[in-house]
């Protein structure tokens, strides 16, 4: 339940004495319940997800769990007890973690990983330290110049890894980022860009991400570069609706799209551009994916 529910809220009520020395299960937050903290402080829970409550063996936290049912605060939340506790959770061997008490004690002494934290008795992960136009380098603690490696693997982006750009020569294992890379989005660690699918068509926005939550409605935040066309060029970067070739999506491409509106026997033998998820007519699905990429001005030209 934990791991498939990400949004999931833990309350732990034992004393904290039990939740740190004893360990405590990932991410969740202590309220003791004998103690009555839960009783005094439940509006500070969040109730946007749903509530498991945890204690050492399921009795205090079953308590716990009917006082938040009746509180009218958590009416419309789901709210869960964990039969058997702690208990069976350590039983299991599944992870634990103790409580922090400074920032210090987080430090994981990795830079890219950025400065972590100590919040409500738990480490908090830290925030990536370079932005998407650099290469985080654990070796120098500093955000350096991507020098035309822009996901930062250590290989030109147009190229055999030289950093120079212009070198197009792919050999060996260097085939991949040849063509995979995109070199004019950026695509650093934890960066990505919004794609939105429309009928089985990837197409990209353009816009640059780090999650799902930074792109618009039916967007994922795309951090993996496939080719889904094979046409060499990285699908965080395609520009499906380019019809005319010039790198952009603007007026030009609109009037191929007006002038194929509506056409139903697209062919081999008579191709329409504007056809872009390829099921021989120019319908809505082609004209979702011209607005996802419409004023797009950096789409790649294929020589």
């Amino acid at each position: 339940m934990i791991d498939a529910n990400e949004e999931l809220i833990v309350i732990d009520v034992r004393e904290e004495s039990e939740y740190c020395d004893d360990e405590h299960i990932p991410r969740a937050l202590n309220y003791p319940w004998n103690t009555g903290v839960l009783q005094q402080y439940y509006n500070e829970i969040p109730n946007d997800g749903d509530i498991l409550v945890v204690c050492r063996s399921g009795v205090r936290s079953a308590q716990a769990s009917n006082f938040l049912c009746n509180q009218q605060r958590f009416e419309l939340t789901p709210i869960y007890n964990m039969t058997g506790g702690m208990l069976v959770w350590q039983d299991q061997g599944w992870e634990t973690v103790g409580c922090c008490y400074s920032a210090e004690e987080c430090d994981d002494g990795l830079f890219c990983n950025g400065e972590e934290n100590c919040e409500a008795l738990n480490c908090q992960p830290g925030n990536p330290p370079c932005d998407p136009f650099y290469c985080c380098d654990e070796g120098s603690d500093a955000c350096i110049d991507h020098h035309g490696d822009f996901d930062c693997d250590g290989l030109a982006d147009d190229g055999d890894g030289s950093g120079i750009p212009g070198d197009n020569t792919c050999t060996g294992g260097e085939i991949e980022d040849c063509d995979d890379n995109c070199p004019e989005l950026p695509n650093a660690t934890g960066f990505g860009t919004c794609v939105g699918i429309f009928s089985g068509i990837v197409s990209s926005t353009g816009v640059i991400c780090t999650s799902d939550t930074h792109c618009g409605d039916g967007e994922i935040c795309d951090k993996e570069q496939g080719d889904f066309n094979d046409n060499g060029i990285g699908d965080v970067c395609e520009c499906y609706a380019d019809f005319d070739g010039d790198g952009k999506v603007y007026p030009g491409d609109a009037m191929i799209l007006l002038g194929e509106w509506k056409r139903k026997d697209c062919s081999g033998e008579d191709p329409c551009q504007a056809d872009i998820d390829g099921d021989g007519k120019v319908y809505p699905s082609d004209a979702m994916v011209f607005l996802g990429e419409w004023k797009r001005k950096n789409c790649p030209v294929l020589p």
